[in-house]
Parts: structure tokens; C-alpha cells; sequence
């Protein structure tokens, strides 16, 4: 099987490219260049012009559609905003066009998408049939979906992949937030009522392999998300449950507002019950469809102190060149470990101390400060 694959420098990228590797499948990344002239390292692609090595690409069984801007990187200010619609409209509309010219074109074509399609919908459940949310995201996202289903055209089979947040230590929205969480000042953002839809990355080349799989009258949106719809205050308690640390400090609304502008809003305080119908019809069998399973599967054994292999979370997947933790970035970022190990234990320290002598933990019967915890 020929598979072709844009956004192979991303994470779930990385993870797919492995995982058809591993299925000896021929995985070819689509290589971005500066101009219109074939390369060595895969399928070339030249975003300004919109030329594509349409040779390299003939024969191909599946295209997978990843590559966009990142969407979490900071303030979305009027410049940032039109990076991300374009590297999603746009580009996706020069690879439907090359995709049309093909003499023999890909039989399947997964484009990523988002549950921000629903934008800000509150505790309503979401399947794939709901009409689409305001917003920035929803409107990039109906426009990106438009754009990708012009590969019907050529008779190619589409689905229109809407991730939720993919958990993985080794990037993404979960990388971020471990550090804090691992130094016991996590907590929830905002009122924490907004709910949060995530999946697994594990699971994720699962549910292609089981779509690829599917008749190929079957096509349209999908939800990748778990069946457990969680709050952002759920998810903060079962993430600070596996951590073995408290999350006591709570980011307020205005906060989020004041720092990360429409960003926050959208994709930190707003919130949709997303839910898998789509894959629920065609009995999908879920191998991570709580929170609980996810973050014992992913989460390193010495962080959770389960008995589990300390590289489980990548056990899926070889690591990558001169990574030795991948969650920090790899070793060029050993400073940071360095600094985390010693903050985590100096604040573990403190932690204990205040625990075990300060009154406010004790019950009212038991606040002596002289107390002989021996007896």
C-alpha cells in the first residue's frame, strides 16, 4: 500500500509515517520546497506556487492531509489569522486541484479538521450531522471542509477527520500543561464547566486503519474523539489523580483573556460535547475510551507509579533521533530537565513539610503543632 502523508514534521505526522512503516506499507511524506522541482525525500510541494510532483504521487492508495498552521502558538493577531486560514483553505484547495489531475489518484483522502467546526456549544452532544458553531475556528473549519471535499469530484473517497485535543506526553496541549501540573500548580481554566473533547494519539492510527477499512460508500465527517465527554474540571482532577500531585490553582477567565486574547476564548474557555457517532454506527472498538485508560497508557510509569514500562507511551512508535526524554524536546533541552527535577523534589519537599506540621490539614481535634505522629 502507497500511502502519502503532508504535516510529517508534526507529532501525529510522525506517528502515522511510523505507523504504516510498521504495516510495510510504502509511507511518502509530501516535502515542502522552495521550487518546482522533484526531491529525493519524498513527494515535493511548493506552497507558493501550488505545484506538486504529480508523478511522485501517482498510484497512491491513501492521502493523508495534516499540514496547517499551528492554531495554539500565541495571540491570534490579523497576521496569524490569515496564516491559518490560508495554510488550510488555500492549501488544501492546491492539493484537491493536483489530486484531479491525477492519472491514477489516491482511492482515499483524510483531511484533518477540528470539533471546533461546533464552535461554542455547550453541554449539547455534537455528532457529526450538527450544523456548524460561530467563531473563527468554525468558520475556518467549514471553509477548510469545503476545500477537501472537492476530492469528490474525482471520485475519491473523503473523510473529514475533527480531532479533538490529541493527548501525548511527547507534545501538543498535554506537553504543555505536565509541567505545571507536574509541579502541583495545575487547576482548571476558566469556570472548568467547558467540556473538553480529546482523544488518545495511540488511537488515532486505529481509527484510520478501521476507516480505510469501511466500504467506500462511506465517507463524510468524523468525530476522532473518545466517547468520555469530560469537563475542563474533569479532566484537571483525573490528570492531577495520575500525577499524584493536587491542582489547586485555578486560571481565571479574565486571565486567559487578558494573555491570550480571542485564542483563550475560543480554544481555552470555550467548550463542545463532541461525540463519535460516526464511529459508534460502525461499532468501532474503542482502546482508549476513558481518560483513565488514556493517561495510564501514555503517561511514563515513574510519573504515575504504575508498573508499566517507562517508554510504554511510545512503545507504538521508534524514538526519534536524539530524543532521550521526548516530552522535554530531547537532549539539546536537558537544562530544563535538569531544572525540573530539582524544582518538582525541592517543592515535594515544602509540600510534605506543610502537610505534616501545618494545622490547616489536621482535623480540629488534632491541631497541636506538637503532635507525636508515632503514637
Amino acid at each position: 500500500m502507497k500511502v502519502l502523508i503532508s504535516g510529517t514534521s508534526g507529532l501525529l505526522g510522525r506517528r502515522l509515517t511510523d505507523h504504516f512503516a510498521s504495516q510495510q506499507a510504502d509511507a511518502i511524506p509530501i516535502v515542502r520546497v522552495l521550487s518546482d522541482k522533484a526531491s529525493q525525500s519524498g513527494a515535493a510541494w511548493n506552497p507558493q506556487s501550488g505545484w506538486f510532483d504529480l508523478e511522485a504521487m501517482e498510484g497512491s492508495d491513501v492521502f493523508i492531509h495534516l499540514a496547517g498552521e499551528n492554531i495554539g502558538a500565541g495571540r491570534w493577531t490579523a497576521a496569524r489569522k490569515e496564516r491559518i486560514r490560508m495554510s488550510r483553505v488555500k492549501k488544501t484547495t492546491q492539493l484537491t486541484t493536483a489530486l484531479a489531475q491525477l492519472q491514477s489518484p489516491p482511492k482515499h483522502f483524510l483531511c484533518a479538521s477540528g470539533t471546533g467546526f461546533y464552535g461554542d456549544s455547550g453541554s449539547q452532544p455534537r455528532p457529526e450531522d450538527a450544523l456548524a458553531g460561530n467563531g473563527f475556528l468554525a468558520s475556518v473549519c467549514v471553509d477548510w471542509e469545503k476545500a477537501a471535499l472537492q476530492a469528490t469530484v474525482a471520485g475519491i473517497h473523503t473523510h473529514l477527520l475533527r480531532f479533538g485535543m490529541i493527548l501525548d506526553p511527547a507534545g501538543g496541549a498535554l506537553r504543555k500543561m505536565l509541567l505545571p501540573f507536574r509541579l502541583g500548580i495545575g487547576g482548571r481554566i476558566g469556570s472548568g464547566k467547558q467540556f473538553f473533547p480529546w482523544i488518545a494519539a495511540p488511537e488515532v492510527p486505529h481509527i484510520i486503519d478501521f476507516l480505510l477499512q469501511q466500504p467506500s460508500t462511506v465517507s463524510g465527517p468524523i468525530n476522532v474523539v473518545a466517547p468520555q465527554a469530560i469537563t475542563n474540571t474533569e479532566f484537571t482532577q483525573i490528570l492531577a489523580r495520575h500525577l499524584r500531585r493536587p491542582a489547586f490553582f485555578p486560571v481565571p477567565g479574565l486571565v486567559v483573556r487578558t494573555i491570550f486574547g480571542e485564542m483563550g476564548q475560543e480554544m481555552l474557555l470555550s467548550g463542545c460535547r463532541a461525540v463519535p457517532q460516526a464511529l459508534a454506527n460502525r461499532a468501532y472498538p474503542f482502546r482508549y475510551p476513558t481518560l483513565d485508560a488514556c493517561l495510564q497508557a501514555i503517561l511514563p510509569r515513574h510519573w504515575t507509579g504504575t508498573d508499566k514500562p517507562l517508554n510504554r507511551y511510545r512503545a507504538d512508535t521508534p524514538p526519534m533521533n536524539g530524543e532521550f526524554w521526548p516530552q522535554f524536546g530531547g537532549a539539546k533541552k536537558g537544562a530544563e530537565v535538569i531544572f525540573l527535577i530539582g524544582a518538582s523534589l525541592t517543592l515535594r519537599r515544602v509540600f510534605h513539610w506543610w502537610y505534616s506540621y501545618s494545622p490547616v490539614w489536621r482535623q480540629p481535634d488534632h491541631w497541636s503543632q506538637t503532635e507525636n505522629k508515632n503514637d
